[in-house]
């Protein structure tokens, strides 16, 4: 293959080419310096690669406007250089267990990278500042995770925008180099899509989170507007249930692309064993559990293992409880475990119980631990939910 090299005057003409159909470009001291063929291709690679959606994109572009001579080159420079990876910016950080985000991004990493950024948390602030662990950590082989600082008062109007902004600079600055947003995926109810990013932009609603906002101590208003913005700006819409992606049609988000993706089932755990007749719960202890049929089964004589912490708001809903939690028979793990010890928890007990209140904010949920009691081979007991008629 005969040399090739960059002029200034090609450089120039590359350079305006790329500003009239993607917008202004940051030239590099590279665009002065004569290359060979394999420099030539990189130093295209450096000022373009946040303008195309796709290698191949990139690569055909390229091979048009410099000749065919250069396939073999590009390809491998950008097979070297390039990789898509989704990006997925979560509502819950990544150390919760069996929720619904982190088990589909476990599936998907299967086949495609993803990067995983963690809702904003006070607690994240370790290594941020240098970009370093646990700020970054690669937490399966194809799974980058992107720990998030939140500021004091992070829910209020100043500190939603310092949020916003920590949020942004941490995914712009965890991408591995030459890596390509191949979608984005926003499953938070307060995340806005992130700009500049030219990839599809996927809504994915796993809970009502305009109803549940005062559980999560948010502003109904404020997840109300962010929810709005996300729809209209969004390419395609997914929910958990039917009914969330029905409920995404009163924001505007009508004739686009739209799918239930409801929450899979884990895989099969320990075969039950358990000799004692003990009804089992798992999850957060908050106002979402009506404590009434929790208490009626204390109250017949039946043992209760509860595991889960406690993080309700409510005072009252605190005091009683903490009372159903001191009574005889009711065994309380008050702290989030492991998978692998739900797994056994579960291969021991009789009964899996769903307690939910039958609020809007439960009637639009999907919970995992059906799924759970169901994958641990044990009979369920819901109140009356859509989720628990599938």
């Amino acid at each position: 293959m005969a040399a090739a090299s960059c002029t200034d005057v090609e450089a120039s003409w590359c350079r305006q080419s790329l500003i009239s159909r993607y917008g202004p470009v940051e030239v590099t001291q590279n665009a002065k310096a004569t290359l060979n063929p394999l420099g030539e291709a990189a130093w295209l690679f450096q000022i373009v690669c946040d303008r195309f959606e796709s290698c191949l994109q990139f690569c055909d572009y390229l091979v048009c406007k410099r000749g065919p001579e250069l396939d073999t080159i590009l390809e491998s420079v950008l097979t070297f250089h390039m990789s898509e990876s989704l990006i997925w910016l979560s509502g819950v950080t990544w150390d919760n267990n069996n929720h619904t985000d982190r088990l589909l991004v476990e599936a998907i990493s299967e086949t495609y990278d993803v990067v995983y950024v963690d809702s904003p948390h006070r607690c994240h602030w370790a290594g941020w500042l240098r970009g370093k662990p646990p700020a970054v950590e690669q937490v399966l082989p194809r799974v980058l995770r992107l720990r998030v600082p939140a500021p004091p008062l992070a829910t209020k109007p100043v500190g939603r925008a310092v949020a916003r902004a920590l949020q942004l600079w941490t995914l712009r600055r965890g991408l591995p180099a030459g890596t390509i947003a191949s979608a984005v995926v926003v499953a938070s109810p307060v995340t806005r899509f992130p700009p500049g990013l030219r990839c599809r932009r996927i809504l994915y609603l796993t809970d009502d989170w305009v109803a549940g906002a005062p559980l999560m101590g948010l502003s109904s208003r404020w997840v109300r507007r962010v929810l709005a913005a996300n729809a209209r700006e969004a390419d395609a819409l997914a929910a958990v249930s039917p009914a969330l992606l029905g409920m995404l049609s009163s924001f505007g988000a009508k004739g686009m692309p739209a799918e239930v993706v409801p929450n899979g089932a884990p895989p099969p755990y320990l075969p039950p064993h358990g000799s004692e007749s003990v009804a089992f719960f798992v999850g957060n202890l908050n106002e979402r559990i009506d404590l009434a049929y929790l208490e009626a089964v204390v109250d017949v004589g039946v043992k209760l293992r509860v595991v889960g912490p406690c993080v309700s708001r409510d005072p009252t809903f605190r005091r009683r409880l903490k009372s159903l939690l001191k009574r005889s028979g009711v065994e309380w793990v008050g702290h989030v475990v492991p998978s692998k010890q739900v797994a056994q928890e579960l291969a021991s007990v009789r009964v899996g119980l769903l307690p939910y209140a039958t609020t809007p904010f439960n009637q639009g949920s999907f919970p995992m631990k059906i799924m759970d009691y169901l994958a641990a081979g044990l009979p369920v007991v819901s109140t009356d939910l859509d989720a628990s008629r599938w």
